[in-house]
């Protein structure tokens, strides 16, 4: 089920105001049937000039689950109405609970499709952890090293989750593995026992340094390279590639100016991505923020971060690493805010909790990357009117998680999250702003895996606009 949270933004000529009593009001939902013709609602004996209007539950159990309007206007002394104000309110379609697992499979090495693996035996009532055996039998048929395990849950409402790889390697009965012969390459991998083989010492150790000889090194171009090494232990098992990065600059010095960063993401040794950043205008320095959708990792696998800064020769410099383990989203904010064992309490850490008393439940918190042990959190919405007058072009900023894009529909994906900007002029009926009234858009660090998404969009044709970035998940 998909659960939505708005943050609604109104640009509208300001109006004079005027002091009076309050005689009377009325309350009314997502319509306005007419001054006069809402629910009325008691005001004090006493004329005032605040009043507090407290809805009874019977209108709010018939709506239908979804996002709603409540409409409040006041009369004074004078017999004046005043103008309609709205107050947006979403009604959930199912109480809050617990997804409880009700079956399962898992399956070695590679994903036979969903319902097609080997089924997890289950207790006769859904429950909220499981265990996993593999037979020995299985185990025992693999051959020596490295393999992927897949487990995959369905919940009580028959819904699948995602695969949950652990990796798992078979070894040989102990014994001591040592050297015995070893090979290296450079940029590709030319397959085990096919690279340039590497001379060993008469008495065999755990450490071997590879020799490259000038002569395979002046053919190559300037610019970054790889260079793989592979190992061979005494009972012939070839060990995995381990790879390192070199920089070949035959360029007299100048001193440096970025033109742009290229980065890699790499597992086991391997490219999986290459992105370059551009450096406008080019400096001696600059701050990267990684931007790279789930395409291509692997949840909960380990990956490796290399940025090489490029200058404005094209020269590539020292390459710059760092470990990360991609996570969903979800878990990577409570891990952030929630210690193992708060998250272990669904009255601290779920959905529904709010810890930080802000009148926001951790999962609306969590759709829009704010802090949910403090209540001063930045402001999630702000616009910049680029001047004056009804062409006046438009900047709308909102904070929302870190490290997703605009596509060509318009919407801004991250994870397993994605944003739609809707609008209208009048609080009816919300339109998704269609992909191409989006002129440009820009994505700003704001630090805790937060940025600040801001879009541009052209003026609308009447004297005001409403919007509205609505959070769903994918």
């Amino acid at each position: 089920m998909n659960r939505f949270f708005s943050v609604l933004l109104g640009l509208l000529s300001p109006l004079a105001a005027t002091a009076a009593n309050l005689a009377s009001g009325e309350w009314f939902i997502d319509s306005d049937p007419g001054r006069g013709a809402g629910t009325a609602f008691a005001l004090p004996a006493t004329p005032t000039a605040t009043a507090n209007v407290t809805i009874p539950p019977a209108p709010l159990n018939a709506l239908a689950p979804g996002y709603h309007l409540l409409g409040i206007r006041l009369r004074d002394q004078a017999g004046e109405w005043g103008h309609v104000i709205w107050r947006g309110f979403h009604k959930e379609a199912e109480a809050p609970g617990p997804r409880l697992l009700a079956a399962g499979e898992w399956f070695l090495n590679a994903d036979p499709g969903i319902g097609m693996g080997t089924a997890i035996p289950m207790a006769a009532n859904p429950t909220a952890t499981v265990a996993v055996s593999i037979p020995a039998a299985t185990l025992n048929g693999l051959p020596p090293g490295y393999h992927l395990l897949g487990v995959r849950l369905r919940d009580d409402e028959g819904e699948w989750g995602p695969v949950v790889w652990r990796g798992i390697h078979k070894v040989e009965p102990p014994g001591p593995r040592l050297l015995a012969g070893g090979e290296w390459f450079i940029d590709d991998d030319p397959g085990a026992g096919q690279g340039t083989a590497m001379a060993l010492p008469a008495t065999v150790s755990g450490i071997v340094t590879p020799q490259i000889p000038v002569s395979v090194l002046t053919p190559l171009a300037d610019g970054y390279h790889l260079l793989g090494v592979r190992t061979r232990d005494n009972v012939n098992r070839w060990g995995p590639v381990v790879w390192q990065g070199f920089h070949i600059d035959r360029s007299p010095a100048l001193p440096p100016h970025l033109a742009s960063v290229e980065y890699r993401i790499l597992r086991e040794g391997q490219v999986i991505s290459t992105t370059t950043k551009p450096v406008t205008p080019p400096a001696a320095s600059t701050t990267l923020m990684v931007d790279h959708g789930k395409t291509d990792l692997l949840l909960d696998a380990a990956h490796l971060l290399q940025a090489v800064p490029v200058d404005v020769l094209g020269r590539r410099g020292h390459a710059v690493y760092a470990a990360f383990s991609y996570k969903r989203y979800a878990t990577a904010w409570q891990e952030q805010h929630f210690t193992a064992t708060e998250r272990s309490n669904a009255a601290v850490s779920g959905d529904a909790a709010d810890p930080d008393k802000d009148g926001l439940s951790n999962a609306q918190e969590r759709f829009f990357a704010l802090n949910p042990r403090t209540a001063g959190d930045a402001a999630l919405a702000g616009a910049t009117i680029g001047g004056t007058g009804p062409a006046a072009p438009l900047t709308l900023g909102f904070r929302v998680p870190a490290g997703g894009t605009v596509g060509a529909d318009g919407l801004y994906r991250t994870g397993t999250l994605r944003y739609t900007l809707r609008q209208n002029t009048n609080l009816g009926p919300w339109t998704a702003v269609p992909a191409a009234a989006i002129t440009s858009w820009t994505l700003t660090d704001a630090g805790n895996g937060a940025a600040m998404l801001r879009l541009n969009i052209p003026p609308g044709a009447g004297g005001r606009q409403f919007f509205v970035l609505e959070g769903a998940l994918q």
